[in-house]
Order: C-alpha cells, then structure tokens, then sequence
C-alpha cells in the first residue's frame, strides 16, 4: 500500500513538472494589429489620479474636461513572453472649457507584460515623445508654444478571452513641447478608459 502511494505521488510529481516545462516553452500568442477607442469625460471618471513622478511621467496644470481617441497600432517587436513594442497612430479629440483641439499623433508603445494566461494578461503600456500635430497653439488662453507637440502616456491594461482579442486600458496622457519653445504649458488627460480589438 505504501508503495502504492509512493507511485501515485511520484506520478503526480511527475506531471507537475512536465505541465510547468511545456509551460515554460508555451509559445504565446501576439497579435499584430490593435484598434482602440477611448473615452474620457471628467464627470465620469476621475480627474485627479496621482502621476508619477518626472522623469518617469510629467503633468500640466491645464486638463482636458472630454474627449475621444481613435488609435491604431502594428506589432514590430516581441520576445517570448514579457516584452512586446507596437508602432501606432491616433487621432484625438479633446474639449477643455469648451475649446476643442484635434491631435494626430505617431508613437511607439513598449508593453511590459506583468504575468501572462490563456485568458488573462494583466500588463503595463508607456509611450514617451510621440510627434503630434495640433489644431490650436492655443487652448483656454494657455499658449502650447506650437502647433508641433510631443504624447506621452502611462497606462495599465489586461487582454482577455483564449484569442487575446480584446483589450481593455485606462491611460493618462501629457502634450508638452518638450522645452523646445519658450513656452511649454502643455495639458494633460487625466485618465481614458479605452476598449481595443487585435488581430492578426
């Protein structure tokens, strides 16, 4: 009998270890197109979130009160698991007390992927200097320094289901010029919920 359970727990040391191992060489799936559109509107969702602070992110005492964000990304770069970068393009729309500014912006997005299932990954996106072109220099009397600025963003997000084919993202945004000009007040978008589909 004892013998018996010596098998058994052997066995099943035995599978655990092989379920761990293929794991481990799991080839994971990324997908090479994302479209996302994201929302934000400060009666909604929160209009004070904590930043990081500079270098890692910066911040603007001037805030978008609404807007939409349509963006569009391409996979250009993964390793097995932890790391992917995507090159993408938006196109925003942003209301601050009324005054609209339109921005079309190009990035690189760096994806670290905190943990990865079949059906949950949980991970964490940032875009640093991401060329963006504006419809105003000026916006709610703030001068911007030019039509030329640059986007970042911070933001924390999981994709679901077995195919990995939807998104969902909260993100903090920043305008700035980079002190490229006298002036770089620079805005912010608190937080965007965005909801994004991939596929190959």
């Amino acid at each position: 009998m004892t013998l018996h359970y010596k098998s058994i727990g052997f066995s099943a040391i035995l599978c655990i270890l092989s379920s761990t191992i293929a794991l481990s060489n799991h080839e994971y799936d990324f997908q090479k197109n994302l479209v996302s559109l994201g929302f934000y509107d400060k009666s909604v969702l929160p209009n004070n979130i904590p930043r990081p602070p500079h270098p890692l992110f910066w911040k603007s005492q001037l805030k978008a009160d609404e807007g939409l964000n349509l963006t569009y990304e391409r996979n250009v770069f993964h390793t097995q698991k932890y790391f992917s970068v995507n090159l993408g393009t938006s196109f925003s729309w942003w209301n601050t007390h009324s005054q609209a500014q339109l921005a079309l912006s190009g990035f690189f997005d760096l994806y670290i992927w905190i943990f990865r299932t079949t059906t949950f990954s949980p991970y964490i996106s940032w875009s640093v200097g991401g060329p963006t072109l504006l419809s105003r220099r000026w916006l709610n009397g703030v001068n911007l320094g030019s039509h030329l600025i640059f986007q970042d963003f911070l933001g924390i997000g999981v994709k679901l289901g077995k195919q990995h084919v939807v998104d969902v993202n909260l993100k903090m945004y920043h305008y700035s010029n980079g002190d490229l000009f006298v002036h770089n007040n620079g805005f912010d978008v608190p937080v965007v919920l965005s909801i994004d589909y991939l596929f190959h």
